[in-house]
């Protein structure tokens, strides 16, 4: 639940999460199936400059 927490936070990616708990990645996608949280499943994030918008 810990590492959901901080993966729903946005400042850490799973792959960081990973390798900061020595954790496979397949564990953490095991752990939003199961606590149902689909929202963290290959969220993306699109950032934009100013210039870009």
């Amino acid at each position: 639940m810990k590492i959901l927490a901080k993966l729903t936070t946005g400042k850490y990616t799973k792959s960081d999460l990973c390798k900061l708990y020595s954790i496979a990645p397949t564990t953490v996608n095991e752990w939003i199936k199961k606590y149902e949280r689909k929202d963290l499943m290959n969220t993306r994030v699109k950032v934009e400059t100013k210039d870009e918008t």
